[in-house]
C-alpha cells in the first residue's frame, strides 16, 4: 500500500486514480471533524467537498516533510471556522423578542432565568444569555426551544 506521500505524488502529476484514493482514504475523517464544528449534516457535506476540491486544486503546494493528514485537516478545519465567521446568528434578548409589536407581546417573550428554564419562542431565535450563565438545550416542541440555564451570582 502506497503512503500518503507517494499517492501525493501521483497527484500533483495528473493521476486521477490518486485523487481518488486520496478522498477514499480522508473522506470520513474530514466530514467527522468538520461535523463536530458545524454539528450539520448537510453543511458537514458541502464543507467536506469544499475541502477536496481545495486540497485538489492546492495540491502541488503540499510539501511533503509534512504529515498529508495534517494539512488536509488544516484545510478542513479553515473551511468550517471560515463558514463560522460568515454565519449570522439569530439572538433573541433577555428583555423580549424584538419582533414583539406589544407589551403583552414583549411579557410573553421576555426569557425567564428564575428557575433554571429559559423558553425561545420561536425556534429561529436564540438566546443572548449574560456571559455569567451557562445553557444547553433541554428540549425542543414545536416552534419552542427550551434551555436549561444556570447563572453564577455576580460578584460585586
Amino acid at each position: 500500500m502506497l503512503t500518503d506521500q507517494e499517492v501525493v505524488r501521483h497527484a500533483v502529476i495528473g493521476r486521477e486514480a490518486a485523487y481518488r484514493e486520496l478522498i477514499r482514504r480522508y473522506q470520513r475523517p474530514v466530514y467527522s471533524l468538520v461535523f463536530r464544528m458545524v454539528r450539520d449534516r448537510e453543511l458537514a457535506e458541502d464543507l467536506a467537498q469544499e475541502t477536496f476540491v481545495k486540497v485538489l486544486n492546492a495540491i502541488e503546494s503540499y510539501r511533503p516533510e509534512y504529515k498529508f493528514s495534517s494539512w488536509i485537516f488544516k484545510i478542513a478545519n479553515n473551511a468550517a471556522i471560515d463558514h463560522l465567521r460568515r454565519r449570522s446568528l439569530d439572538t433573541l434578548s433577555l428583555d423580549g423578542s424584538p419582533h414583539a409589536e406589544s407589551a403583552e407581546a414583549i411579557e410573553a417573550t421576555t426569557l425567564q432565568i428564575g428557575d433554571g428554564r429559559v423558553l425561545a419562542l420561536r425556534a429561529g431565535d436564540w438566546t443572548s444569555l449574560p456571559a455569567r450563565c451557562m445553557h444547553r438545550v433541554e428540549s425542543v416542541s414545536g416552534d419552542a426551544v427550551w434551555l436549561a440555564v444556570h447563572c453564577r451570582a455576580d460578584k460585586a
